[in-house]
């Protein structure tokens, strides 16, 4: 969840008119050379804009003074639709590109132009995206080998509940983020019958009036309880350092929208909804 969250406010956030130029940039036009970001490059519009604004993150970047900075620059332009299209085939994850940009906050800039400039082997920026390409993994003693996805923000595992196979998703930005989060995941695995029974019937008191007073096809009879439950497929668990995310197949119960099921260990299940 935070890390969907953070890529919208990534694409639509406005950086402060105040911030101050990073120390040593001029304010006029700069050349960097970055390491993009695992999201590569993305865009998005918002009405009534008519122009699209594309934007990257690099992880770590170079500016005309040499120094290289261990920290992360967003970069956005506005451009039309076509442009959007080309500028991403060109700006992917982990590559090490340059650009000419116009500094607008300590941690923000504006492209101006991609700029053709051969980054050799041995630069830093380039053994800095082999570092952050490798695969990065971590054993777990209860749900195994646990893989980072860097362009989600999570670590991944395939884990058993219930007798299923589903996905369990750990949302973590460090070290103590992630134990608190199997944390969390551990106290659900350790009593999953009691889970089920309580996100399921959840599910069930606040989804099914929805179902049966504005889902229902054509000649469809209003689905019971009992039906409603079977026909729920359990696919994955987000888990966060405090709380969790249910995410259910619907059995075309809604047409094809996903079941979510969000919660706390404190509270149990607090919110369902149809996303998507």
């Amino acid at each position: 969840m935070k890390a969907l969250l953070g890529l919208f406010a990534l694409l639509f956030g406005t950086s402060s008119p105040k911030a101050e130029p990073p120390a040593g940039a001029p304010v006029s036009d700069e050349l960097v050379t970055g390491v993009v970001g695992p999201q590569g490059a993305s865009g998005g519009r918002m009405e009534p804009a008519v122009e699209w604004t594309l934007w990257f993150v690099f992880e770590s970047w170079r500016g005309a003074d040499g120094i290289v900075r261990p920290a992360r620059l967003t970069v956005r332009r506005s451009c039309t639709e076509e442009e959007l299209r080309a500028l991403m085939a060109r700006i992917r994850a982990y590559a090490v590109i340059s650009v000419r940009v116009r500094f607008t906050g300590a941690d923000s800039a504006e492209l101006l132009e991609l700029v053709d400039a051969a980054v050799p082997a041995s630069d830093p920026l380039t053994r800095r995206a082999q570092e952050l390409a490798a695969p990065a993994t971590r054993d777990d003693g209860r749900f195994g080998r646990l893989t980072l996805n860097r362009a989600l923000g999570w670590w991944e595992a395939t884990a058993t509940w219930a007798g299923d196979t589903v996905q369990l998703q750990l949302s973590a930005t460090d070290e103590g983020e992630l134990n608190a989060a199997l944390h969390v995941a551990g106290a659900l695995w350790d009593d999953q019958a009691g889970w089920s029974e309580r996100i399921e019937a959840f599910a069930v008191e606040r989804l099914l009036p929805l179902k049966n007073e504005s889902w229902l096809d054509e000649n469809e009879d209003e689905v019971s309880p009992a039906a409603f439950r079977a026909r729920m497929r359990l696919q994955s668990i987000t888990v966060e350092p405090d709380g969790f995310v249910f995410w259910y197949d619907d059995g075309d119960l809604f047409w094809g929208h996903s079941i979510q099921v969000t919660g706390n260990l404190s509270d149990g299940p607090t919110d369902a909804d149809i996303p998507g």
